[in-house]
């Protein structure tokens, strides 16, 4: 399930990076992510192992909205991953992991 919302804009000292969240973490491959946009973009969501590897990769299409999905990758082994977002000129990564 996706949600959607408007985002409130006007707030300059907030970086991409201190908007996106994701929880709970540790997990068991079921979390949510969750950040905010303050432009239309194209945002490439990935799942990376330790190895470099993509796990899973979607794109998602917003237009200045809050996005919150769940994700269900319980079918990975254990272990340290990275969650990449990116829209194209901004680059975030963090560290989950599923145990």
């Amino acid at each position: 399930m996706v949600k959607e919302f408007n985002l409130i804009t006007g707030i300059n000292n907030l970086r991409f990076e201190d908007l996106i969240q994701i929880y709970p973490n540790p997990n068991n491959g079921k979390f949510r992510i969750r950040f905010g946009v303050g432009k239309s973009a194209k945002y490439q969501i990935q799942v990376i192992n330790e190895h470099g590897q993509v796990q899973f990769q979607k794109e998602v299409n917003l237009n200045g909205v809050l996005y919150e999905e769940e994700f269900t990758l319980s079918h990975l082994p254990k272990g340290n991953y990275f969650v990449k977002v990116s829209d194209g000129r901004f680059i975030n990564s963090k560290k989950i992991i599923l145990h």
